[in-house]
């Protein structure tokens, strides 16, 4: 026989009723009728299922811990940590160029002081090199501008410092299960937007950006020439093997350098 209604709410009730304590409870008068009018609001079957839900959530925010997780929820928590992240972010941005306009005022300084004539361009450059040594940043967006600007070519190779190779690796949009089976599991590096990139030791705090078909020509004069010499007095033989090469441009918007 099927069970009505009223046996099936009557029977849910006393599950409920298995894990619960009757106790004496004083309150005034103020609190129970706010209790009163408003439990129905809750979905709450009576006065003493909302004193529960209110003491789990109020015991939630005194204690600070996951004994309520309605409280605050895991999404909450992660949308407050991203928009701190970002804002983090952007101050960091601007305490790094109020620090090299501070920079570039002390060097001026020195300057009307007539210890050299340096100009603006390479003071600016020097000052953000020196504020990069303290504490500089590399945001996803400088990546996404930097990829951005190499139209109509394409942006294939980044050559990295040490440091800023640190600094990629530990960015939040690159931490995904892919990229880390990859650099743990196997050692190859990221590649970031495409690119692949090449650890320098022969740069300093910067991050290059090239299209590897259009940046670079190598100009060779002549073929390989070979000098031979020979040592008496140690019977040996010495052979040199040399050949004039150079390199240049091709295209200038093709290579980019953003100092981070």
């Amino acid at each position: 026989m099927a069970k009505t209604r009223k046996e099936k709410i009557m029977e849910e009730h006393m599950k409920d009723q298995k894990n619960k304590h009757k106790f004496a409870l004083y309150i005034s008068d103020e609190v129970l009728d706010i209790a009163r009018n408003v439990y129905e609001q809750d979905n709450c079957r009576s006065v003493s299922e909302f004193i529960c839900k209110a003491i789990q959530f109020y015991g939630g925010y005194v204690a600070n811990t996951n004994m309520n997780p309605d409280y605050v929820p895991q999404v909450v928590l992660s949308t407050l940590k991203s928009i701190m992240h970002d804002s983090e972010n952007r101050h960091n941005g601007s305490l790094f160029r109020i620090a090299v306009e501070i920079s570039m005022i002390k060097n001026l300084l020195a300057i009307r002081q007539g210890i050299s004539d340096v100009p603006l361009n390479k003071l600016r450059n020097d000052c953000i090199t020196e504020v990069k040594k303290i504490n500089g940043t590399i945001s996803y967006e400088d990546l996404i501008a930097l990829w951005n600007s190499f139209s109509p070519y394409e942006m294939n190779t980044l050559i990295a410092s040490p440091d800023v190779t640190a600094k990629l690796l530990t960015m939040p949009e690159f931490r995904d299960a892919p990229a880390g089976l990859n650099f743990h599991g196997k050692g190859t590096m990221i590649t970031p937007l495409g690119a692949n990139l090449i650890k320098s030791t022969d740069i300093d705090s910067t991050l290059i950006a090239l299209d590897k078909n259009y940046a670079l020509e190598m100009v060779t004069a002549g073929g390989v020439m070979t000098d031979f010499d020979r040592l008496i007095d140690r019977q040996l033989e010495r052979a040199t093997i040399s050949q004039i090469s150079g390199f240049a441009k091709i295209f200038a918007d093709s290579a980019k350098v953003m100092n981070v």
